[in-house]
C-alpha cells in the first residue's frame, strides 16, 4: 500500500504508536515496558533488550555470551571463543546466524 510521502496522518499515527522515535531514542512506552519486565526479572538479571526478529535475539544472545567470556578471560578466567549449535540448522539471515548453522563440512572440519 502506497501512502504518500509526507502524508500527516500517516505521520501521526505511526508517531503515536512507534516504540523507537529515532535512532537510539526510546519511546518513553519502550522505557516504562522495560521498567515493568526488569522488575519481574530474578535476580542478578536487571536488564532486558527488545529485538525485531529471532535471527536478532541468536545474534544477540551469542555477542552477549562472547562478551560475558572475553570480560571473564580479562579478570583471570577461561576465555571461549566457540559456540555449540545445530549442524544444518537455521538460526536466523544475520552473519552470525548463517554462521551457527553452517555444517563442519562447509567449516572445513
Amino acid at each position: 500500500m502506497i501512502l504518500g510521502h509526507g502524508n500527516q496522518g500517516v505521520s501521526s499515527a505511526l508517531a503515536s504508536e512507534s516504540l523507537c522515535s529515532g535512532v537510539g531514542q526510546l519511546h518513553q512506552s519502550t522505557v516504562e515496558l522495560a521498567r515493568r519486565l526488569v522488575r519481574l526479572l530474578p535476580s542478578p538479571l536487571t536488564a532486558c533488550f527488545f529485538v525485531n526478529s529471532a535471527s536478532e535475539a541468536n545474534d544477540l544472545a551469542v555477542t552477549m555470551a562472547l562478551a560475558a567470556s572475553a570480560s571473564n578471560s580479562s579478570s583471570g578466567g577461561g576465555s571461549r571463543e566457540e559456540v555449540i549449535s545445530i549442524d544444518r540448522a537455521y538460526h536466523g539471515r544475520t552473519a552470525m546466524g548463517i554462521k551457527l548453522g553452517r555444517t563442519s563440512h562447509q567449516l572445513g572440519r
